[in-house]
C-alpha cells in the first residue's frame, strides 16, 4: 500500500479506519492468512500461525462460563 495508495495522507493515525484499508489491500492481494493485533498483544511462544488456523472450528477442550449477574440501581 504505502505512499502510493492514492488516498494515504487522508487516513488518519490510530484509528480503525487505517486498520480497514489495510484489510482491504490485504484481501484485494488475496491473502491467505490475516491476523490483527493490537498494540498490547505480547509475543510469547505458541504458534501465533497454527493457533489463528483453528478458528471457526468446534473448541474440543471444556467451556469455562461464569454465572451472569446483572446489579443496576437507582439513586434518585
Amino acid at each position: 500500500m504505502g505512499k502510493a495508495f492514492p488516498l494515504y495522507d487522508l487516513i488518519p493515525y490510530n484509528t480503525d479506519g487505517r486498520r480497514v484499508f489495510g484489510y482491504l489491500k490485504a484481501l484485494e492481494e488475496d491473502c491467505q492468512i490475516m491476523i490483527a493485533m493490537d498494540d498490547d498483544n505480547f509475543p510469547t511462544d505458541d504458534d501465533l500461525i497454527g493457533g489463528h488456523q483453528r478458528s471457526g472450528q468446534k473448541w474440543p477442550g471444556p467451556v469455562l462460563r461464569e454465572a451472569a449477574s446483572i446489579t443496576m440501581s437507582a439513586n434518585i
